[in-house]
């Protein structure tokens, strides 16, 4: 079994100088996966990049410009039976 997760998005806004973040934790997600009998076998972070502007078109804001993406993890689990929490 395969699934992804978005672990953060990123904003940026270069000529503010200023950026936001938003995080998630995949713990407990992983967690209840692997509860059921899962057993992780991979697992990597890739950073998909949004939409990107420059804000020079919307006002004159000298060489400001704006970037955004996604950070997501990926998880590959295979059925392991003999891993189920007790009570199962």
């Amino acid at each position: 079994m395969q699934f992804s997760i978005p672990l953060a998005r990123h904003e940026a806004k270069l000529g503010a100088k200023s950026a936001t973040h938003e995080l998630a934790d995949p713990n407990p997600i992983l967690n209840a996966v692997a509860d059921e009998g899962w057993r992780l076998v991979d697992a990597s972070v890739v950073y998909l990049p949004g939409a990107s502007a420059s804000l020079n078109a919307i006002a004159d804001l000298g060489s400001a410009s704006s970037a955004r993406g996604t950070v997501v993890g990926y998880y590959t689990f295979s059925r392991d039976g003999q891993m189920r929490t007790a009570g199962h």
